[in-house]
This record gives structure tokens, C-alpha cells and sequence, in this order.
């Protein structure tokens, strides 16, 4: 039986059958409303979720020196970026990755609250959504001439302004990580300056120059994405004569 949620996103919101979204979304609905009624319904739910966001909010930005996972994966000059349902993002002096509960140390998921039912919840929901994602690419990636007729233009209108609102959407987020990257490099020069004995005991180590390389690709691909949505600018403006 499908939750209020989902049938009201079914009778409000309209995708060309070929995408197979409404499935999707409704999915993302149920999974959304499940989690919502089994935190209200345990005893204390309330409570232990909002405890839950408070420390791992809190954590953000955090810097630890050395991370060693239980797989045996030691980072250096570790920073915290996100701490979710499923695990850790962190960014270190090789890169950036998510590491999950499973593989840190136990006195972190203790801290950090772990929940493997929690994590079983936050995984399906990120199942849904990137189907939602990869559905609404390739229905508008596939869309041949023989697709455009059968479907009419205006259906074929309706794809192409959904990849447009996708790229323009990872272009907003993009500039949003850009941002925050630059921050770090500031706060990385800053610390240069400031903590010149730190810096000589750790033999000089600095995170600037992969974070401006993080930046660099960033800027690259927003980049080829202005390039395609002007693309399909002129596509959408083509449909319209």
C-alpha cells in the first residue's frame, strides 16, 4: 500500500512514461515516510535523532592528524567534512572519500552514534534517488527522431528542460564546493603563516596545492556543463519556432 506521500506526488507531478520516474519518486516517498513513522513511533525517537544530528553536525570541520580505518587505510591531515547515517566524508592530503561506520575506528562510531538499521534506510534512500538521477539522463540522452515524433514535441520539450535543470543544478552545486575549497586554502595559508613551528615539525606538508588542483577540476567541468546547457538552450529555442 502506498503512503499518503507517495499518492499525493503521483496525482500532482507528471514525467513521460518512458522515464520511469513515478515509480521512482514514490519509492523515494515510502522510503521517506517509513523512516519518518519508525523514528516518531520508537520510544525517545525525538530525542536520539536530534542528539544524533547535534554531534555529527558538529563535526564538521573537524581536523584529525592521522585516520587509520580497520582495513588497515591510514589518511593524513584528515578534515571532516560530512558525518551521515552511513558514515564519514572526509578530505586528506591524497584526496577526499566516505568512509564507511563499518571501517572506522569503534571509540568513532560510538561518537558518532552508529545505527545499522539507520545506515539500512539512508543506502535504499540514495538507491532511489541516483535511479531518479540515471533515469532522467538516459531518457533524454536516448531520445532519437523516431522518439521525438512518437512522443510529439512537447514531451521531448519536457526531457530536455529536465537535463537542463540537472547540469544547472550540479553547476550550482559545484560553485558551492569551489567555494568552500577555496576557504580551506585560505585557512591552509593562514596556518602556513601562523603556525610556521607546526609546519617545521611536519616537514613543511601543505594541503594548498591538491585542493587548488580539486578546485581546477571543478572549474573544468563547470566548464563543459555552461557548454552543454547552451546546447540545449538552443535546442529548447528550436522546439519553441
Amino acid at each position: 500500500m502506498k503512503c499518503k506521500l507517495a499518492a499525493d506526488t503521483e496525482r500532482q507531478m507528471w514525467f513521460p512514461s518512458s522515464t520511469g520516474l513515478l515509480s521512482v519518486i514514490a519509492a523515494v516517498c515510502c522510503v521517506s515516510c517509513g523512516e519518518k513513522q519508525q523514528s516518531e513511533s520508537a520510544p525517545g525517537g525525538n530525542d536520539e535523532k536530534s542528539r544524533r544530528e547535534e554531534v555529527r553536525g558538529s563535526a564538521a570541520g573537524q581536523f584529525i592528524g592521522r585516520l587509520e580505518t580497520s582495513k588497515g587505510d591510514v589518511y593524513e591531515n584528515v578534515t571532516i567534512r560530512e558525518v551521515s547515517a552511513v558514515g564519514i566524508t572526509i578530505r586528506h592530503d591524497s584526496g577526499s572519500r566516505r568512509i564507511p561506520f563499518e571501517e572506522l575506528p569503534a571509540g568513532m562510531r560510538e561518537r558518532f552514534l552508529f545505527d545499522p538499521k539507520e545506515k539500512e534506510a539512508a543506502i535504499a534512500r540514495e538507491h532511489v534517488i541516483h535511479s531518479a538521477s540515471d533515469a532522467s539522463h538516459d531518457a533524454v540522452e536516448a531520445v532519437t527522431a523516431a522518439e521525438r515524433k512518437k512522443d510529439g514535441a512537447a514531451a521531448y520539450r519536457k526531457k530536455v528542460m529536465m537535463t537542463l535543470a540537472s547540469k544547472e543544478a550540479r553547476i550550482s552545486s559545484l560553485q558551492g564546493e569551489i567555494y568552500d575549497l577555496e576557504r580551506e586554502i585560505q585557512n591552509e595559508e593562514d596556518k602556513k603563516i601562523h603556525r610556521r613551528e607546526y609546519y617545521r615539525r611536519i616537514g613543511g606538508i601543505s594541503r594548498a596545492p591538491i585542493l587548488r588542483q580539486d578546485v581546477a577540476n571543478k572549474r573544468q567541468e563547470i566548464t563543459t556543463l555552461n557548454q552543454q546547457v547552451a546546447a540545449l538552450r538552443v535546442e529548447l529555442d528550436s522546439i519553441s519556432r
